[in-house]
């Protein structure tokens, strides 16, 4: 066991998206600002992959609070980052869910999918009764 003491104020984690089409939007000097600078808030500054926002890029994300930057330039990280001033809670009462991460492409492609086919059982459902009724 380490002999450190655990930290009485839990950290925000900002993640900035390094996926391709955020990257192609200037994403690095994004992430190269918020980690070679001093930010305004306790924060650790990490690169992330997709954050399901593509076309809307550069992306950041800050957690715990789960807020979605889009189109965010260098120069603007400090001020997005002085929006998140309070502090956090120091611990979680077992009740609180934990913040859940976005849901992935893949996933949101899934929901789509099977929201689709609901519609379309519904639609040949409506069409069957109208069908039945002439």
């Amino acid at each position: 066991m380490s002999d450190r003491p655990v930290a009485d104020v839990a950290q925000r984690q900002v993640l900035v998206c390094q996926h391709k089409t955020c990257l192609k939007d200037g994403a690095a000097p994004v992430l190269q600002a918020g980690q070679g600078q001093q930010t305004p808030i306790m924060a650790t500054v990490i690169a992330s992959g997709c954050l399901g926002n593509c076309g809307n890029g550069p992306s950041v994300l800050v957690l715990p609070e789960q807020t979605l930057y889009s189109h965010v330039r260098s120069q603007e990280l400090a001020a997005i980052l002085s929006r998140h001033r309070q502090e956090l809670p120091t611990s979680r009462s077992p009740s609180e869910s934990s913040p859940q991460p976005p849901a992935s492409r893949a996933e949101r492609r899934v929901a789509i999918i099977g929201l689709s086919i609901a519609v379309l059982l519904i639609m040949g459902c409506l069409a069957w009764m109208l069908y039945s009724l002439v």
